[in-house]
């Protein structure tokens, strides 16, 4: 093997490296998505409870 392949060779690994990085970096970026919208989720459910908890504390008050 002269040194030409082992250039070939060591750049064939490098873009295979950097092609796997990319997909995962494509992955965690959809989690990243799917935690957001998540977090959206609970933040308007804890909305919602607060203000049911607002509304049975007042009409309990009267």
């Amino acid at each position: 093997m002269d040194v030409s392949d082992i250039i070939k060779d060591n750049a064939f690994k490098v873009s295979n490296t950097v092609e796997m990085l990319k997909s995962e970096a494509e992955d965690n970026m959809a989690t990243t998505e799917e935690l957001a919208a998540g977090m959206e989720e609970t933040s308007a459910a804890t909305e919602e409870v607060t203000a049911t908890s607002d509304t049975i504390l007042s009409n309990v008050e009267k």
